[in-house]
């Protein structure tokens, strides 16, 4: 559940009336420099913070304002910095919270200080809620900072091996077998190292210490998870620059880890990049997976104030990012393969199994033929027919050598008529398929459904089938959904024959295969 839905805008520098729209598990932040992107990272960072536990490295869960604003005593004048960041009300117990500047005594080192809730008691308004804020103090070498030492490890086992296992994971290097703490002058800097006996902490590279210091963190959302136990609602990681120091094959390993800790410890990760291969992968990612719990936003400046774009094209960004112009791209129409049915029962059972996920890459066709004639053709060696995908029920037998892989076979050796009428009958007269049925199918109404003199043929089965289907819900979605629950591991297996079977011809045709 996303803790933060939206930080709206009202004034702050050269922000004026802008809406920053936050995604479920990732935000990318993106656009030339001077576009504010890691003033928003403070900005959204300012007003939560949680000090009952610690991280781990005995720091509070909250950004300090110093690493999230550098103000100036002649433009940032009191009063001319207000925003709101809309909530969840059911997580956080409201539904937005307002921030603004007011003036701080004049000897203060800072001229204002931002206060949540609207109110001038100090920490007034603030949610109980952990954030890390990485800033690009991460980036130089940990070796670099004065009087850097490394100490015990005060990880316990399992938080080692976490380290371990997705430090050599992510940085594809395989050969960390210990973890190290290094700490630096009045702990201005700390982070995670690996080590394998062959060198100290003090000398890792400053992609490793950034690596380190972004596993560390999501270690400390762990730690904070199992301490808050059911207290815990999640958490915020922040991060400026996420791509600098990282090589691109571990920045797009990141991303995938990024969207499965996300998941695992309902963390909201929002991060700036100009990097146009990190902004590449996660558009393709929204694209292949439907993910809707991404948000790309853009700052452009190119043409007078900021404006901020949603969602936009990747060459929109990247003629923007290299100050060059946009000219729209115009893709080429996706190659299709053709899948062979034997009739329209076995379309449909297939078209169910797969969803519309793959819609886009096959034809569907009905050779209205039976099961034997067809299977005739399927292992014919003609050359025109190697580029088709042949399905068939699971009950048809091939000769002996004539598994061809692009046969594709139905999850069960009944055909697909006989297999719903026999699943009807194995399910209870209470069960919800029956009891929530919107024109009060019955476990008797199928029996009814039966005539007495029904001869259990192919073709009775199939007249059968089709007069009912249009009472299960959805012309027969509804009954696939339930058969559904009871079988996901057929499923699973099923699509992933399929997609072997579809990458095998994908590969004699040279086209694209898909990437599951």
């Amino acid at each position: 559940m996303a803790a933060i839905k939206k930080l709206s805008i009202k004034k702050f520098r050269g922000l004026v009336d802008k809406d920053i729209p936050i995604g479920e598990q990732l935000t990318l932040i993106s656009g030339q420099n001077t576009t504010f992107k890691t003033t928003i990272l403070g900005m959204i960072a300012q007003p939560f913070g949680l000090t009952s536990v610690d991280t781990i490295y005995g720091k509070k869960f909250t950004a300090k304002f110093g690493d999230s604003f550098k103000i100036s005593r002649e433009y940032d004048k009191p009063g001319e910095h207000v925003y709101t960041i809309e909530l969840d009300d059911k997580l956080l117990k409201k539904d937005h919270i307002v921030v603004k500047s007011y003036a701080r005594p004049e000897k203060d080192k800072q001229p204002i200080r931002f206060v949540a809730g609207g109110k001038r008691k100090t920490d007034d308004g603030n949610i109980d809620f952990p954030v890390i804020y990485l800033t690009l103090k991460r980036v130089f070498p940990i070796g670099e900072v004065s009087n850097a030492t490394e100490k015990a490890n005060f990880l316990d086992e399992d938080e080692a091996n976490f380290y371990i296992e997705n430090y050599n994971r992510l940085m594809l290097s395989g050969d960390s077998n210990k973890v190290s703490f290094v700490s630096g002058s009045s702990a201005i800097k700390q982070t995670l190292a690996p080590t394998n006996g062959l060198h100290d902490g003090l000398t890792i590279s400053a992609g490793q210490d950034n690596l380190g210091q972004i596993i560390g963190s999501i270690i400390s959302f762990k730690r904070a998870k199992t301490s808050l136990g059911n207290n815990y609602k999640g958490g915020l990681f922040l991060i400026d620059e996420l791509d600098v120091t990282l090589h691109p094959a571990v920045r797009e390993r990141i991303i995938d880890w990024f969207y499965l800790m996300s998941k695992e410890l309902d963390l909201q990760i929002i991060f700036t990049t100009h990097a146009l291969d990190i902004i590449d992968y996660i558009q393709k990612r929204q694209k292949n997976r439907n993910c809707k719990k991404t948000q790309i936003v853009y700052l452009n400046n190119a043409f007078g104030p900021i404006t901020v774009e949603e969602n936009p094209c990747f060459e929109e960004i990247t003629a923007d990012l290299k100050a060059n112009i946009y000219e729209k791209v115009k893709h080429k129409k996706q190659t299709k393969i053709d899948i062979i049915f034997e009739d329209e029962e076995t379309r449909l059972f297939f078209s169910l199994l797969t969803g519309a996920k793959y819609r886009k890459y096959i034809n569907l066709n009905v050779a209205s033929l039976g099961c034997l004639e067809l299977a005739k053709i399927a292992i014919c060696k003609a050359e025109v027919l190697k580029s088709h995908i042949f399905c068939l029920d699971g009950d048809v037998k091939l000769p002996k050598g004539q598994n061809k892989a692009n046969i594709l076979f139905l999850p069960s050796e009944k055909s697909p008529e006989r297999l719903f009428k026999s699943f009807l009958e194995s399910l209870d007269k209470a069960d919800d398929f029956f009891v929530k049925s919107q024109h009060r199918y019955s476990k008797m109404t199928f029996r009814n459904s039966i005539p007495a003199d029904f001869k259990d043929t192919r073709e009775e089965l199939k007249k059968w089938f089709n007069k009912e289907k249009g009472r299960w819900g959805g012309g027969f979605k509804r009954l696939f959904e339930r058969w559904s629950l009871n079988n996901a591991d057929t499923i699973k297996n099923f699509i992933k024959c399929f997609i072997e079977c579809y990458n095998y011809i994908a590969r004699t045709k040279k086209i694209p295969p898909i990437r599951d």
